[in-house]
């Protein structure tokens, strides 16, 4: 194994006994990985991806330096990519072997995270949950305040919008930008540290990681269904994931997705694969026989249609003159019956507006009746009430 650590059945940091791992937020959630953990690490780094797929998917790389083999009239800073519109791109700090008191940092993290859309056509963090990919427990769990204006919130998936985050705010619950939650990260990371997410390129993106050890789920699965040939045709979305080879339900709600349910969903399903490469194995091959047979169907589907087509053009063709006449005739009338129906339907509906339109006029008579009435009643009590005043004032002088 490359990177051999002192792992330990009670949790690890870099070598280092961690602390007693919150226990998992879900009941499906597995505990701390003990006795196979040299096997799920050795498992774990065999699925890092490619330089290949780290251009196809763009993920962040670190921002070009003067020495760095630059392409020559390449501006400084900026991350030679297809998408090359952050140049704030940082790495995790090498580890410093020299170092007599070495930070706690993690081997392995889970990372998830919710984003709004902003200003210029990017994303923002909003929320954000890491995890320990050996022990379940929570590294970071927060709000973040956007660091720019945010034309979007997505509250149906995020379920915020400012209101809520200006209380949030206020109440001193939040980070302060992704810039934060990047420097929290690089403060329990080294370059060694393994970054494990589902689409984890969005989330790298998002909070400006630049690194070449990352497990992204997703991969995994289009890489045991496609294989490493070409773009994978189809992507499981989180949710999908976890039902069809954990069966296991997560965002089950309407709700707005939750970023610790998410790292906690990500962290079985890569478990799930690393632990068992014959059931992912299994599951892929029998997902890229239903995607083939669903292929096959759909291509006869349509070669029933374009045969259907050819059968009829063929019969077309072959019609005598008066056979022509008399199918043209037919559809001349087939034509005048459905004018005709659609005439008596958009009469019928005509007279319908008309109705109602009569309806609610007479409703507004009967209304204005109503009030005109009760006015003339209030105006008669009014005055009866100034006569039985006026026969009282004449009683009041005399005695």
């Amino acid at each position: 194994m490359a990177h051999r650590r002192n792992f330990s059945a009670s949790g690890w940091q870099n070598g280092k006994r961690a602390k007693a791992p919150k226990p998992p937020h879900y009941k499906w959630a597995s505990s701390v990985v003990s006795d196979d953990v040299y096997d799920v690490y050795s498992a774990l780094e065999s699925h890092i991806l490619d330089s290949g797929r780290f251009e196809s998917e763009r993920f962040p790389v670190a921002s070009a330096t003067p020495d760095s083999g630059a392409k020559k009239g390449a501006k400084k800073g900026v991350p030679r990519t297809r998408n090359p519109h952050n140049p704030e791109n940082q790495s995790p700090p090498s580890p410093d072997p020299d170092d007599p008191e070495p930070r706690s940092t993690y081997d392995a993290l889970v990372i998830d995270c919710e984003m709004v859309a902003s200003k210029g056509s990017e994303q923002d963090v909003v929320s954000v949950a890491v995890i320990d990919f050996f022990t379940g427990s929570i590294v970071l769990r927060s709000i973040v305040r956007p660091t720019g204006p945010v034309t979007d919130w997505r509250r149906g998936i995020t379920g915020f919008n400012k209101p809520m985050m200006m209380e949030a705010v206020k109440k001193g619950k939040t980070l302060p930008g992704w810039e934060k939650v990047r420097e929290k990260i690089f403060d329990v990371t080294t370059s060694e540290t393994i970054f494990i997410g589902h689409a984890l390129a969005n989330d790298l993106r998002v909070l400006r990681i630049a690194t070449d050890r990352v497990v992204d789920s997703m991969m995994m699965l289009s890489r045991a269904v496609y294989g490493d040939e070409g773009k994978p045709l189809r992507n499981w979305g989180l949710k999908a994931a976890c039902q069809e080879l954990l069966d296991v339900a997560v965002q089950k709600t309407r709700g707005p997705h939750r970023p610790i349910e998410d790292a906690f969903g990500t962290r079985e399903l890569v478990l799930h694969c690393v632990r068992n490469p014959e059931k992912l194995a299994a599951w892929g091959a029998r997902t890229r026989a239903g995607i083939a047979a669903a292929a096959e169907k759909e291509r006869m589907i349509q070669e029933k249609k374009i045969e259907k087509k050819k059968r009829k053009k063929a019969e077309r063709e072959n019609r005598t003159p008066e056979e022509r006449a008399e199918f043209a005739a037919k559809k001349a009338k087939a034509m005048e019956e459905k004018r005709l129906a659609r005439t008596e339907k958009e009469e019928a509906k005509f007279q319908l507006k008309i109705l109602k339109r009569a309806r609610k006029r007479e409703r507004r008579a009967i209304n204005k009746q109503r009030k005109e009435q009760e006015l003339a009643r209030k105006k008669e009590r009014r005055e009866l009430a100034k006569q039985k005043e006026a026969q009282k004032l004449p009683k009041q002088e005399e005695e």
